[in-house]
């Protein structure tokens, strides 16, 4: 794991614990760490963004199983980058309201957000009743 915070002041107020499986980290910094001059009475206010990648085998992909859902990793580090074709399928159905759909959305944005000019992609919808 790798990174800091924007400002070394909370650093003793980050904890991590990394395994090969999970990463724990604890942001709990102190009453006198969160009093600051711009904080006003409020204390800290921002973001704690953890970024993270997978340790993935030198192979051509890796696939994971679990309660039903997958994964496939095909990202080999040892070729060099090549256009993509991509095809997203959505799920627009009733169960996908609310949280779902948002967090489908934003995930969706993201991804595209990550391809390049010479990347193509196709989308398609499913309404179920």
């Amino acid at each position: 794991m790798e990174g800091g915070l924007a400002s070394n002041d909370l650093a003793s107020a980050v904890s991590t614990n990394v395994t090969d499986k999970e990463a724990l980290v604890h942001f709990s910094p102190s009453h006198e760490q969160q009093q600051c001059p711009h904080c006003k009475d409020m204390g800290l206010s921002g973001e704690l963004i953890v970024v993270y990648d997978v340790n993935r085998p030198k192979s051509q992909g890796e696939l994971q199983v679990v309660n039903g859902y997958f994964v496939h990793y095909f990202a080999p580090s040892s070729l060099s980058r090549f256009p993509k074709n991509v095809v997203f399928i959505i799920d627009q159905s009733g169960s996908m309201r609310g949280t779902k759909i948002q967090q489908t959305r934003e995930a969706m944005l993201k991804i595209l957000d990550d391809l390049h000019k010479e990347d193509h992609f196709g989308l398609i919808t499913l309404m179920v009743k």
